[in-house]
């Protein structure tokens, strides 16, 4: 709405909005915002067999990075923090009232967990999350034709032209679209997503090569997160359980990116 006067799109994020309309020719405007202090969970992080977990990361879009130049985009970068050591965490500035999920990764382990948190769950004293193995997602890349494509690289970039192969962890839920004129009235707000790439280094590096029948595979998946493929014709949602390989199918693509 402020940029363009329209509304959808990106998100923008503050930890409150207040709508104001100052009127031609007025000579001020006061605005009364009422402060509430936001609640901070803390607790545990335990590995499977009960140790604490060492470096693992947290995701979530009520994670603040300082680092970020734009903090209206704060977590897309916050991979690269690690939030958690010797099995310690806090997150800060949670509502009593509202849910959100934060989602933990060990990725030397692969290793993982999706919990929710509101103000409420401070109350109960230390949190304890207990990790899980993660999952991996399979698919086979074809092309138009149903011909496998192989030694291609899936693309990174969420926003990028149709036909990429991005997979990302969906941190808000929403729309995707690849430019502005393909939302074509829709006012819905979009997704904010995260490439794997930028999540997982360790395992997910320039992202994963196809194999010569365009097999693919997506290694240290958290248990229960919200994964999102974007494909020729439509976008693939999906999770994964605990140690669960999960078998994707056919996914049809449009100018993949060569490894030479």
């Amino acid at each position: 709405m402020i940029d363009q006067g329209l509304p959808g799109g990106r998100r923008g994020y503050a930890h409150a909005f207040i709508a104001c309309d100052p009127k031609s020719g007025s000579h001020g405007l006061e605005i009364h915002g009422v402060l509430r202090r936001g609640a901070t969970v803390h607790g545990r992080v335990l590995t499977p067999d009960g140790q604490p977990a060492q470096e693992t990361r947290m995701f979530s879009r009520v994670i603040l990075d300082p680092f970020i130049f734009n903090p209206w985009r704060h977590w897309f970068n916050s991979s690269g923090l690690v939030l958690v050591r010797n099995g310690r965490f806090q997150i800060h500035g949670l509502d009593p009232d509202t849910e959100v999920p934060v989602y933990f990764l060990e990725p030397r382990q692969r290793l993982g967990a999706t919990v929710h948190f509101s103000g409420k769950s401070a109350a109960g004293g230390p949190a304890t999350v207990r990790l899980q193995p993660c999952g991996t997602a399979k698919a086979r890349l074809v092309d138009s034709g149903g011909k496998p494509i192989a030694g291609s690289r899936a693309p990174v970039p969420i926003a990028g032209p149709r036909g990429l192969v991005p997979i990302a962890l969906v941190v808000t839920p929403g729309p995707i679209f690849s430019r502005p004129q393909e939302r074509d009235g829709d006012d819905r707000l979009e997704a904010d997503v995260s490439a794997l790439t930028a999540i997982d280094p360790l395992n997910d590096g320039d992202g994963p090569v196809t194999d010569a029948q365009g097999r693919i595979a997506f290694p240290a998946l958290i248990p229960g997160a919200p994964y999102r493929i974007v494909g020729l014709t439509k976008a693939k949602d999906f999770t994964v359980k605990p140690g669960e390989t999960l078998d994707l199918g056919d996914i049809v693509i449009k100018g993949p990116q060569s490894t030479n």
